[in-house]
Order: structure tokens, then sequence, then C-alpha cells
């Protein structure tokens, strides 16, 4: 694999963390010492967990879709910048109705290739724009029969799709 497909690779990974709600995939995405500046927080790894842990709380469910990378390496360091929209889903209940929040955000990443590894050394997020839409109080409710999203039980981390 070449850098610019590593490094891609390390985006996506952080996604499907995110999305998943697997702090050890997001954790995997950084180098120990690295730094993110994500709105509210602004400090290390171990901080920038707990920070998502928490956030990602308050919604039953998000996407973070990644659009344009553009890679600058140079040897062992790499400037990249990622267009997301990151998407967010509060479901409707009894008390309230739900609600959708889409964030266009830019990552701008320092990435550092220590060990042959390509890892995230800083993070700053862009908050570009935001919209947060309503739900209707009759919305599609997903099927029981249909393939349901999920945390650590999520179809993608099975060994088996046939028996979902």
């Amino acid at each position: 694999m070449n850098d610019t497909d590593a490094i891609r690779q390390v985006i996506y990974t952080y996604c499907r963390g995110i999305d998943r709600r697997q702090m050890d995939i997001v954790r995997s995405c950084y180098h120990p010492d690295a730094t993110d500046h994500h709105g509210d927080y602004r400090g290390g790894v171990d901080g920038a967990i707990e920070h998502f842990e928490r956030e990602l709380s308050r919604w039953d469910s998000t996407s973070h879709f990644i659009g344009n990378v553009l890679i600058d390496v140079e040897d062992t360091v790499a400037r990249v910048e990622s267009y997301a929209l990151a998407h967010h889903r509060r479901n409707t209940t009894s008390e309230k109705l739900g609600i959708d929040f889409v964030a266009g955000v830019r990552y701008v990443d320092d990435f550092e290739q220590r060990n042959g590894e390509w890892r995230i050394s800083t993070r700053v997020i862009v908050v570009d724009w935001t919209r947060t839409d309503e739900l209707s109080a009759r919305g599609w409710t997903r099927p029981a029969h249909y393939a349901q999203p999920g945390r650590e039980d999520d179809p993608v981390f099975t060994n088996d799709l046939r028996s979902i």
C-alpha cells in the first residue's frame, strides 16, 4: 500500500470507529502523543476519546462521509485536508420530536509515519456549516427484519454475513 492509500485508510477507519462507537478503533488512528482540537475539546487522545463518547451518547446514530481528500506527503510527514459530512440523528420519542443535525466539516490533519505506520499526530476540525432539521412525527421506522445497525454487533463486525 502506498503512503496516500495508507493515510486514506486511517481516515476511513476513524469514521467507522466513530459511527460504530468503537473507541479502540478510533484510538488506533492516532499516535499516542497526538493532539486533537475538536470544537469544544482541545487536548490529547485520552481526553478526545472521552469527549467523543460523551458527545456521541446524545445521538441514536451517526454517519460520517468523507469526500475530497488532499494529501501532501513529504518524507515521513503529511498534511491532509479531508472534507466530511457528519450526519447525526436523534430519533423521535413520545416526549419529543427527533432531529437530524448535519455538519459540513474539514479534518485538517498532520500525519506522521512512525515504525512504518501512518497515524494522526495533530487534528484540527473546522466546522464550515451546520444544519438542523426536525423530524416528522410520522417518520419511517426500520422494520425488524432489516439488518440492524449496532455497535459491537453491527453486521460489519460479523464473521459470517450469511448469519445476519
